[in-house]
């Protein structure tokens, strides 16, 4: 089978890319045919397909490009011409919203190509896709009503950006566009009944952990014993600051693996309380 894996970065740059490229060793390993579409970037991996990735988006240096993070017309025409090169058997999404955006749907769709998406961010639900508000869980905008997020400036903090994030999320639900993709994909329990409460496409929600590719290492020796181990980004929305707090209640060693905007504060709060 020949797979069309799509991603807006093709470079190592977060927990996204880590998977993306372990699928790609294990459906090779599996005698697969796997084919990439992606934005162009210099710092992008070796890759047979790169003469059709997209321009990168600048909205600081090209204004225009702030409109095509909404729909990128170029992405959308350079995918095309790669299906008409290698004919995928089926095309598998990851992040694609503000670089190659949902335009990339209608060739996919037009050349009766089955997609499956994985969902690593909760956009698709949420302007801000962290479903997030002043450090709390926020479900105001679920069901497709997005006037809590221009009302708490929910994008940047910005009235400009949280009315484009709603107006992105309000049309594409609106115009029924996920209802091109055959089946989603969530990495956790949360997403799927998330994604499933919402009725954002008519697709199936299917549960699938993220696999930890063979030989990972993460820099340290673990230590012996019994312990908690959180490996993964050190951002807001991984729920890190409840974490340390419940193990500290347990009483159970914490171990913390990777990297992110938190990792200071993570380590103050943890020589505070010595956990």
């Amino acid at each position: 089978m020949k797979i069309l894996l799509v991603n807006r970065y093709h470079y190592p740059v977060g927990g996204t890319e880590t998977y993306l490229f372990a699928l790609d060793r294990m459906l090779r390993e599996a005698g697969h045919q796997v084919r990439h579409f992606s934005a162009a970037d210099p710092r992008n991996l070796p890759c047979g397909e790169a003469e059709f990735f997209a321009r990168p988006l600048d909205p600081q240096k090209r204004p225009f490009d702030a409109a095509r993070m909404l729909w990128n017309g170029e992405a959308a025409r350079k995918l095309d011409a790669l299906l008409a090169r290698e004919r995928p058997d089926v095309a598998h999404l990851n992040l694609v919203h503000h670089s190659l955006t949902l335009s990339i749907l209608g060739p996919l769709a037009r050349r009766k190509i089955p997609v499956v998406w994985t969902v690593h961010d909760l956009l698709p639900l949420c302007p801000n896709h962290l479903m997030l508000r002043a450090g709390k869980p926020c479900e105001d905008c679920l069901r497709g009503g997005y006037r809590a997020c221009l009302l708490h400036r929910c994008v940047g903090g910005s009235v400009s950006k949280s009315l484009a994030g709603s107006f992105e999320t309000w049309a594409a639900r609106r115009l029924r566009l996920y209802d091109k993709v055959g089946c989603f994909i969530a990495p956790s329990e949360c997403y799927r009944a998330l994604l499933e409460r919402a009725g954002f496409s008519r697709a199936p929600v299917l549960h699938l952990p993220n696999p930890l590719p063979p030989g990972t290492a993460f820099g340290y020796t673990p230590p012996e014993g019994d312990y908690i181990l959180y490996c993964g980004r050190l951002s807001e929305e991984k729920g890190l600051f409840p974490l340390l707090e419940a193990a500290k209640r347990l009483g159970a060693p914490l171990v913390v693996a990777g990297e992110g905007p938190l990792k200071s504060a993570l380590e103050a709060a943890a020589a505070r309380g010595g956990s």
